[in-house]
């Protein structure tokens, strides 16, 4: 099934039509595949070590995009000022849930430190990469889906006797 919708002739537009689902969608797909591809060459050059340790490294910051997104898609819907704390307590959670996994992992033997990193920095790169494209072709409407745009009379010219 395709993430985005088609067009009655066929093809998929070249926006989609809810920006925030967009802004994960796509990076969710690009680092899966940077992660897969990474699996397979840490495997291919170092074995089923590094090949473990890349893919936990790309799990870790899917897990921590991820979840800030949706925390901070849920966030938004809040009234005055929730938005701004619900981000800032999702980032507090993240930074936290990332520390605490990472002390977990530290003293793991079988963990390949260099290929955890690669995983994950590949992750960050191309989470942002996908995330900047996949803003620059999502819709930015102006107004809101129930509201008009206003409506201008230009003034009234009255002459002064």
């Amino acid at each position: 099934m395709s993430a985005r919708p088609r067009r009655p002739d066929g093809r998929r537009p070249t926006t989609w039509p809810d920006p925030t689902r967009a802004l994960a969608v796509v990076p969710i797909r690009a680092g899966v595949i940077a992660g897969v591809l990474l699996i397979g060459v840490a495997w291919g050059l170092a074995g089923g070590w590094a090949a473990l340790s890349g893919a936990l490294g790309v799990l870790a910051v899917l897990a921590f995009f991820v979840g800030g997104w949706v925390a901070v898609r849920w966030a938004v819907g809040l009234a005055g000022p929730g938005p701004l704390l619900g981000a800032f307590v999702t980032f507090t959670v993240q930074v936290a849930g990332l520390l605490v996994f990472l002390a977990l992992l530290r003293d793991a033997a079988w963990l390949q430190s260099g290929w955890f990193a690669a995983g994950a920095v590949l992750t960050v790169a191309v989470w942002q990469v996908a995330q900047t494209i996949a803003y620059a072709r999502a819709r930015h409407p102006i107004y809101g889906e129930h509201s008009h745009p206003p409506t201008t009379t230009p003034p009234e010219h009255h002459e002064q006797a």
